[in-house]
C-alpha cells in the first residue's frame, strides 16, 4: 500500500507538472467527496471495534495517558523540527498531529490549507509510519513495551499492530490497539485545530 501511495503521488505530481491540472476543474470537490468517504470509513471501522470500548473501561484513565502522551510527544518534536526548518508553526505542527495517519491527514490539510501542507503531511506521517515498522523491534527490546508503540501513531491498532505484538506481549497489544483507536479518533480534530490556532 504505501508503494501504491508513493506512486500516485509521484504520478499526481508529473501531471500537475505537464498541465493536466486545468483538465481536472472539480479537483476540489473531488477532495472533498474523498474526505468524507475516508471520514465515513473511520466511522465504520471504529463502530465495529464494539468490543474494544468494553476492554478500555478495564483498564481506566492510565490507558488514556498513553495516546495523550503520544500526541503530545509528537506535536512537540514535529513542531521543533518544523522550526529548524523554518516552517511556519501550523504547518508542522498539523503535519505532525496526523500521528502516522498519511491519507487522512493530507487530505484534511489539503481541504483547509492547500497541496503544499497537504504534501508535507503525507511525506511526514508516510515516513513516520515507515520508521515505525522498522525500530518498533528494536525500542521493544532496549527500551519497553510500551514505549514501543509510540513511533506508530495511530497505526498501532491497524497496520502495525503485528509488528508490536510480535516484538511485545498480548498486554502490549491491548493497549496498542487502545492507543491507536484513541489517537485515530482525536486526529481530525487535532490536525484541524493545530493548523487554525498557530
Amino acid at each position: 500500500m504505501t508503494l501504491i501511495c508513493l506512486l500516485c503521488l509521484a504520478a499526481g505530481m508529473a501531471a500537475g507538472l505537464s498541465g493536466w491540472l486545468a483538465v481536472f476543474s472539480g479537483l476540489d470537490f473531488m477532495a472533498s467527496l474523498s474526505l468524507l468517504a475516508l471520514t465515513f470509513g473511520v466511522g465504520l471501522q471504529l463502530g465495529g471495534e464494539g468490543k474494544l470500548l468494553g476492554r478500555m473501561k478495564g483498564f481506566g484513565a492510565r490507558a488514556m495517558l498513553l495516546p495523550l502522551a503520544v500526541a503530545v510527544g509528537s506535536v512537540l518534536a514535529g513542531t521543533l523540527a518544523g522550526a529548524v526548518m523554518g516552517l511556519p508553526a501550523n504547518q508542522s505542527a498539523s503535519a505532525s498531529a496526523g500521528l502516522a495517519w498519511y491519507s487522512l491527514s493530507a487530505a484534511i490539510l489539503d481541504d483547509i490549507a492547500g497541496p503544499g501542507v497537504a504534501a508535507l503531511a503525507l511525506l511526514t506521517n508516510l515516513f513516520r509510519e515507515l520508521i515505525a515498522f522498522l525500530i518498533t523491534p528494536l525500542i521493544a527490546k532496549k527500551i519497553g513495551h510500551l514505549e514501543a508503540i509510540a513511533p506508530a501513531g495511530s497505526t498501532a491498532m491497524d497496520t502495525a499492530l503485528p509488528i508490536i505484538a510480535a516484538a511485545t506481549d498480548d498486554q502490549t497489544a491491548v493497549y496498542s490497539v487502545i492507543c491507536g483507536f484513541t489517537l485515530s479518533l482525536f486526529m481530525p480534530l487535532l490536525v484541524t485545530i493545530l493548523y487554525r490556532i498557530f
